[in-house]
Formats: C-alpha cells, sequence, structure tokens
C-alpha cells in the first residue's frame, strides 16, 4: 500500500508540474528598459537594391527557410510580465501612459513648423523615385524633405502618410518628423546652390522654369495654394533599411533576431488597423545617433518610415482592387482565380468607396483582420503568434475615440466629413480586432495585488471594451514552487458590465514561490472558449511581503 502512494503521490507531482510548467521567475524588478545604447562603433551603410530583396521576399529565401523547419519561438525580447520593454526599437507610449490629444497632433517634433518660417528656400530636387519632391530650408536654416501628392489624387497620401506616422508614433514606434502644410508659389525661392540632378547622375543648376516644370506636376488648390507633406531628416548617419532577420553583426547592442522581437512581429496587426499595404525592408531605418544625454555616445536607433501607402490608397493610384487582401503576386489568389474563372467570393469586390476628398478604398464593413495581406510577404508576421497579436490588440483599443481624431486631425483634410469618416472607420476597425483578438487568448490583463496583498485582481479586457455577451466565471488555483497543488481555490462570477475581479482570500506558499493558475469561462459561446489559462508567479510567504514578479501566456509550446 506504502509503494502504490508513493507512486500515486509523484504521478501527482509530475501531472501538477505539467499543469505550471518549467518556467520560474527571479525574484527581482520587471525590466522596463533595455540596455541598448551602449557606444557603438560608426556601423557600413548599406542599402540593398529592390530586385534582390523582391526576389528573396517571394521566392528564394521563403523556400530556404521552408527547407530549414524551425521551431515556432516566442518572441524573445518580451520581459516577465509578457510585455515589450522600452530599447532603441519602441517606447511604451500609450501601452504606459495617457498619451494626450495635443502629444499626438504634435507627434514626434517640437511643435515647430516651417509654415512659420517662410520662404523657403529650394535647394535640391528629390533624389529617386517618380513623385514630385524638394529639399528645402526655411529662415532658420532648418531642412526638410517636400512631398506632394500624385496628381489628380489630392490629399490622398499626405494626409495618410501624417495620421499613420501619428498612430505608430503614438504606439511607441520611431518615425520621422511630418506634417501636411501649404503654401503660395512666392513662398518657394530657389537657394544660390539649387541643384538638380540629370539622367546621367550629373548635377546641373536648378532654374525657376525647372521649379515651375515640377510644379506643373502636382495640383494645385481652388485658392492658388499648394498642399504637401513636410518629412524632416532624421538625424545621425543613416544605415540603411534593418533586416527582416537576424542582427546586425556591426551593432553589438542588436542581440536578438529581428523576426523575434515582438514589436516587429505583432507591427503586422498595426498595419492591418490602417490598412498600410507597403511593408519592406525599405519602409524602415536604421541610423547612428547621437546620445542626447552624452554626445560622447553613439548607437543605433530603429525607424518606420513612410507611411503614405495606407488607408486604401494603393487601391486608387496603382487600381490594385485586391490591395490589403493580397500581395502583388499571390500565387493562391492567382491559382484560385484561374480554377474558378474569375467567379467565387472576392471581398474586395464588397467594399463601397466613399466618394470624400482624400480618402481613399478605406472602410471597415468587409475589413477581417485576420485576412488582411501586405502588398509583399514580410517575414516577421508570419511569426506573430497569438501573444504577440493579444500585446498588439491591447496596444490598439487603448485609443480613445478623442486621441484616434487627434491623429486624424494632424492629417488636415480640407472637408470635416472625410475627417468625420477616417475617425470613424478606424474606431470600428480597432472594435474588429479587438473583439477577435480578445477571444484567442484569455484576455486577463493589469494583473496585480491588492494593497493588503489578500487579493489577485485584474482587469477581463472582453468586459471592458463591451464585447462580452454573457456573464464570466474566473476560476483560480495555486501552485508552489515544484508544481504542486497547495489547496488553495477561489472562483469568482462577473457580470458582462463589470471588468475588475478580485480572487480573494489569496494563501500564498510557505515556500515563497506562488504559482496561480488563472482560468475563466463564459456563459456564451460566441465569447470564446477552451483558452489556455495565464500563470501568475508570485513571490512572498506572507501577505505583507507578496509581489508578482511574472506571467505567463499561452505557456505551453
Amino acid at each position: 500500500m506504502r509503494r502504490w502512494l508513493t507512486i500515486v503521490a509523484l504521478l501527482s507531482s509530475a501531472c501538477a508540474h505539467d499543469v505550471v510548467g518549467p518556467i520560474r521567475f527571479h525574484d527581482q524588478e520587471v525590466v522596463t528598459r533595455v540596455d541598448d545604447r551602449r557606444d557603438t562603433p560608426e556601423p557600413e551603410a548599406f542599402d540593398e537594391t529592390l530586385l534582390p530583396y523582391y526576389l528573396d521576399a517571394f521566392l528564394l529565401r521563403r523556400f530556404t527557410r521552408w527547407t530549414e523547419l524551425h521551431d515556432t519561438r516566442r518572441a524573445m525580447n518580451v520581459n516577465a510580465m509578457d510585455e515589450v520593454p522600452d530599447s532603441t526599437w519602441y517606447v511604451n507610449r500609450i501601452a504606459g501612459r495617457d498619451v494626450t490629444s495635443e502629444e499626438i497632433r504634435r507627434g514626434p517634433g517640437d511643435g515647430q513648423t516651417p509654415e512659420r518660417n517662410k520662404p523657403w528656400a529650394v535647394k535640391q530636387l528629390k533624389v529617386g523615385g517618380t513623385s514630385v519632391g524638394f529639399i528645402v530650408a526655411d529662415t532658420t536654416g532648418f531642412e526638410f524633405l517636400l512631398k506632394f501628392d500624385a496628381k489628380g489624387y489630392p490629399e490622398l497620401e499626405t494626409s495618410a502618410d501624417v495620421i499613420v506616422q501619428r498612430l505608430f508614433w503614438t504606439l511607441g514606434f520611431n518615425v520621422p518628423d511630418d506634417e501636411v502644410v501649404t503654401f503660395s508659389r512666392h513662398d518657394l525661392v530657389l537657394a544660390a546652390d539649387a541643384k538638380k540632378r540629370d539622367p546621367f547622375g550629373n548635377d546641373q543648376p536648378l532654374t525657376d522654369t525647372d521649379l515651375n516644370d515640377e510644379l506643373s506636376r502636382v495640383d494645385i488648390g481652388h485658392d492658388g495654394r499648394y498642399r504637401a507633406q513636410v518629412s524632416g531628416f532624421i538625424p545621425g548617419k543613416i544605415l540603411g533599411g534593418w533586416s527582416v532577420e537576424g542582427v546586425r553583426s556591426d551593432d553589438p547592442n542588436d542581440r536578438v533576431p529581428h523576426e523575434h522581437r515582438r514589436e516587429i512581429r505583432a507591427s503586422k496587426l498595426f498595419y492591418a488597423w490602417v490598412s498600410g499595404v507597403d511593408v519592406k525592408k525599405m519602409n524602415t531605418l536604421d541610423a547612428w545617433v547621437e546620445d542626447p544625454q552624452d554626445p560622447s555616445i553613439h548607437y543605433v536607433k530603429h525607424y518606420f518610415v513612410d507611411f503614405g501607402k495606407s488607408l486604401g490608397i494603393w487601391r486608387d493610384e496603382l487600381r490594385m482592387s485586391y490591395e490589403g487582401w493580397a500581395t502583388v503576386a499571390d500565387v493562391a489568389q492567382i491559382g484560385h482565380a484561374l480554377v474558378t474563372f474569375g467567379f467565387g467570393d472576392r471581398p474586395w469586390e464588397r467594399m463601397r468607396y466613399p466618394h470624400l476628398r482624400g480618402v481613399a478604398w478605406f472602410e471597415s464593413e468587409v475589413f477581417d483582420p485576420d485576412a488582411f495581406v501586405p502588398a509583399y510577404p514580410y517575414y516577421p508576421h508570419t511569426l506573430m503568434d497569438r501573444a504577440d497579436g493579444f500585446w498588439a490588440a491591447k496596444l490598439i483599443m487603448r485609443f480613445s475615440e478623442e486621441q484616434v481624431r487627434a491623429a486624424v486631425e494632424s492629417g488636415r483634410y480640407s472637408e470635416a466629413t472625410a475627417t468625420e469618416y477616417v475617425t470613424k472607420t478606424l474606431i470600428e476597425r480597432q472594435r474588429k480586432i479587438g473583439s477577435v483578438w480578445f477571444r484567442r487568448v484569455t484576455p486577463l490583463d493589469g494583473i496585480r495585488l491588492s494593497a493588503d496583498g489578500r487579493q489577485l485582481c485584474f482587469d477581463d479586457l472582453l468586459v471592458r471594451y463591451g464585447f462580452a455577451h454573457g456573464d464570466s466565471t474566473y476560476r483560480a488555483r495555486a501552485f508552489d514552487t515544484q508544481g504542486s497543488p497547495t489547496g488553495w481555490r477561489a472562483e469568482a462570477k462577473r457580470s458582462a458590465k463589470s471588468e475588475v475581479v478580485c480572487m480573494r482570500d489569496l494563501a500564498l506558499s510557505p515556500d515563497g514561490y506562488t504559482i496561480v493558475e488563472l482560468a475563466v469561462s463564459r456563459s456564451d459561446e460566441r465569447d470564446g472558449a477552451d483558452l489556455k489559462p495565464i500563470l501568475v508567479h508570485l513571490a512572498g510567504s506572507t501577505a505583507d511581503d507578496a509581489r508578482v514578479i511574472g506571467l505567463r501566456r499561452e505557456h505551453e509550446n
């Protein structure tokens, strides 16, 4: 009998350990900022050409990755609370505090617009691309790039770029300082050394005739004024876009493979929110910058850039009717069309055009967060798992309507109806994202102990944002550091109107390490079912010294 009891006890212990998994956290402060600003020697600048990049993205590297048979791996740069710490890649803005509407309107700059410092001296025509653009300096000497909408598409790209740039900045990314401006022809003068580049790459003097020829290629308003986008130059030495996988070999601070950084993987959901289809290496930038606190220190800072191909722009400008639903060379979609002779359900054909000045094919009725596809395959997006998607959805849902409106107002639409439409559409797409992703992972967040240490409290995001249809039941049970049950259990019920839940009379493990499993069940099957519990790790053996030191979502691989 003693032998059988021992076997049962061992099996029970093993099963319990499987419940809580092998992960244990150190009893220390949660990392909120990564030390990746150490002095770095000047790295080498490198610009990859488009053709090799596209061949890799669509064909070569996709095939070799398939042959390598990589295992699924969780994001590698999250802290003990499953959040992304501040770094040279990302800063917790809306995730960490309330960002004011005025901050969002201002964006990453200091609010000093060059519109106040005219005339502008045109120094050079923009090099590269087919769109019109000038390198310009205002009367204070501040230099910037002046970019225009394509002729016949007024307010499209200039508005979209600034709106999405403000949203990405608020989310926490490094972005250029962009804004929409208007000006008259007499506000532009030629700099003494103004130049253009001829087809052979030689610099030639820039004349008023050249300037007028360029301006003839853009729209002019009914009031005789031009509309453009001011884009400030990113400080430091520009190194080119960051690689979609691996790390920079010449940057000792770059230690997490880019495809395993949560903020890059989860950007798939951010781009889906704004229908940003132009996702590729060339729309990112690394810059070797000077530390603002110590000019003797330099390090690499990482940026997202060029958001103009968002909010349905390409469907207007390039007649890409499938924008956001398929890549520019989507074998699956092409094969489906051939087999069905073009018949069958193609969601983009059900979209409605808003017919508003400055607004393209941007809508929320047909929008499906799961179906969004950028124009080019972007490898890190294929690795986004449920924990990454939940983190991104949390950030998107933190935007209030007032904050979204502040970003849209930065786009300076000439018609108020356009501002209202884009704001409303972003809110509706936001809620679709939250509704989907808060049903994929147990959506308990803000996990903390009460002031007396006797209650474990949390927020139910499905309830907080009004997505729950029925009542919810929350269950908790505790394990010690070995994974053995301590015997403490608790249960709480909440209606769809209550968002904060507390599990009372928490009993800590005597060994000073307690693992609490939190699970939720819903009375309405539309609210999700069979979601994996959250594991909350606590240190301390008494209520006075208890503290949350870590949590694990989706803890089973």
